[in-house]
């Protein structure tokens, strides 16, 4: 009888314990980034889930929305989940930014021009997903530039950041080609 009490007793437990995690996130478990991390991790490492498929899915995306919202828009450098080893670099370039550079980047008001991060449009495909945005100047209402970004995720976390490139928006440009605002 006690132990039956005390199974039933860890389940309620376990039961509210979810309960009130799901009404701190309104949106539920895949968009909160901890748990998201923690469940890519899990997959990755060949843990079986029945939480599989869509959830995978939305959680690749809060991950890189770590980065993108997060990091890039709201600038809060530590809230980006990236791998220890992680690194960004620019399609076709020789140098490459590490895991503490991106972050100082986003301390030290490297990432400041960006205002806002929008119509983010995504394809992912296993542990990869390509971005495509349209980013707005701080203190602008228009799109000012636009950007197409490859995350690889490792460890529930994002292990790589490949920017493939930044066109700015027409009526930036000073010049017809290349464009220079």
């Amino acid at each position: 009888m006690a132990r039956g009490f005390t199974t039933v007793a860890l389940a309620a437990l376990v039961v509210a314990s979810l309960a009130f995690s799901q009404s701190a996130r309104a949106g539920g478990p895949g968009d909160d980034p901890a748990f998201c991390s923690n469940h890519l991790a899990y997959q990755q490492a060949g843990g079986k889930s029945p939480l599989d498929g869509k959830l995978n899915r939305q959680c690749i995306m809060t991950g890189v929305n770590t980065y993108l919202i997060d990091g890039l828009q709201n600038n809060h450098a530590d809230a980006v989940l990236l791998t220890d080893d992680a690194y960004r670099k620019t399609f076709g370039g020789d140098t490459q930014t590490d895991a503490e550079g991106i972050r100082n980047g986003i301390r030290n008001g490297q990432e400041d021009a960006v205002g806002q991060v929008t119509n983010v449009e995504w394809t992912i495909e296993g542990n990869q997903a390509m971005t495509y945005w349209v980013g707005i100047f701080t203190g602008d209402t228009q799109p000012g530039f636009y950007v197409s970004e490859r995350f690889t995720i490792r460890e529930g976390k994002i292990a790589e950041i490949l920017l493939g490139g930044v066109q700015f928006a027409p009526n930036l440009c000073v010049t017809d080609d290349p464009c220079y605002p």
